[in-house]
């Protein structure tokens, strides 16, 4: 009887413990979540400065020479690629909270295929994967890589410093 008795009691603190960390769950995952996405995004604004310089012509239609491709950006597209880069809100899609780095907007310069400028996502996509006009420079993933195993780290130690100031865990 005293076994059933010692369970029974055991399970019930357990219980109670892993109620206190429900209700705290979603808060501590949102807090965790946007601390391994700043990591990210700060190396990822870092590695934007790596990108090439390349002079263009601003004003005047640039044209490339055939067979020629676009190996860098001007420094009015990094500005603009550094302003336009973000972590989203959070939301819960289903029992997971999702969150996103990346780049919204539109570019300084209006262009004659874009009036309201280049979309500055497009913009980092040529750039990290190539095209027909532009030489290939993974900034974005090689950043990424280079902060994950820091940026889980980061977030299970603010689950755990969240949980043990609720004393919950």
């Amino acid at each position: 009887m005293a076994k059933t008795t010692f369970i029974t009691k055991g399970f019930d603190e357990f219980a109670s413990k892993w109620a206190k960390i429900e209700e705290s769950a979603d808060a501590v995952t949102k807090q965790a979540l946007f601390e391994g996405a700043k990591i990210a995004a700060d190396e990822v604004r870092k590695a934007i400065d790596t990108i090439p310089y390349q002079r263009f012509r601003i004003f005047n239609k640039v044209e490339l020479e055939r067979g020629k491709r676009f190996f860098g950006i001007s420094n009015h597209q990094r500005h603009d690629l550094k302003v336009a880069f973000g972590i989203t809100d959070m939301e819960k899609v289903g029992s997971k909270w999702r969150v996103s780095i990346g780049f919204r907007g539109y570019g300084s310069f209006p262009t004659e295929k874009y009036p309201n400028g280049v979309p500055n996502a497009l913009l980092a996509r040529s750039i990290e994967s190539g095209s027909s006009v532009r030489k290939k420079f993974p900034f974005f993933r090689a950043a990424i890589a280079r902060v994950e195993a820091r940026s889980k780290l980061a977030m299970d130690e603010k689950i755990y410093t969240e949980l043990k100031k609720r004393n919950d865990y």
